[in-house]
């Protein structure tokens, strides 16, 4: 059994005040499949300063405000679900370690954040972007066996225009983005694998 079964892409405060926040209350309950492991995807001074505190496993609180029942809440909640923090560029083994054994991986990746680096290679060092990374992560996995049903969840809705209802689906293999294609040639197996028990969701 994995220590960090959900594998979070991304340390932004989103994340942290919903994702963590929702995990470390259903820790709370006994309801939760386990702890997060954050990865930092990006360069951001800002995401390391977090990561940093994600690696030394933390607690943070976060300020709820709104209204519950016809009651105003105005509180802080302490979450304590984030366990664990890696930086992609530097630990991509430990990464790739950690996707092969996650029940649930989670992005709110957006935007900009879906454009290829045309450098990108599935046999070169860790990737650059974020389509790449995932996809190089989903083969591996795949390579690794055996076949576990993994669900990686997304935040956002990519719209491909202004056209209403038309919007951008991603798939990592051969997924085609605003910069071009994945140059992932895969094997058939694993993209019915991809599509079946490691699949894509929001």
């Amino acid at each position: 059994m994995t220590a960090f079964p959900i594998l979070q892409f991304g340390t932004s405060r989103f994340l942290q005040a919903h994702v963590d926040l929702f995990v470390s209350q259903a820790l709370a309950r006994g309801e939760a499949m386990g702890r997060i492991a954050v990865v930092q995807t990006t360069s951001s001074k800002e995401s390391r300063k977090r990561l940093d505190a994600f690696a030394a496993g933390k607690a943070y609180r976060v300020q709820v405000k709104g209204l519950a029942g016809g009651k105003i809440v105005d509180e802080d909640v302490e979450v304590t679900s984030v366990g664990a923090g890696f930086d992609a560029s530097s630990q991509w083994d430990e990464v790739e370690r950690l996707f092969n054994e996650a029940h649930c991986a989670v992005s709110n990746t957006a935007d900009r954040g879906y454009e290829i680096d045309p450098a990108d290679r599935p046999n070169a060092g860790p990737p650059r972007s974020f389509p790449a990374k995932l996809a190089k992560l989903m083969l591996a996995r795949h390579r690794a066996g055996p076949y576990r049903r993994c669900r990686c969840l997304t935040q956002d809705v990519w719209q491909r225009s202004q056209s209403a209802g038309e919007r951008r689906e991603y798939r990592p293999a051969g997924a085609r983005a605003r910069s071009g294609r994945l140059p992932f040639s895969c094997a058939l197996g694993w993209r019915r694998w991809q599509q079946g028990p490691c699949r894509l969701g929001e």
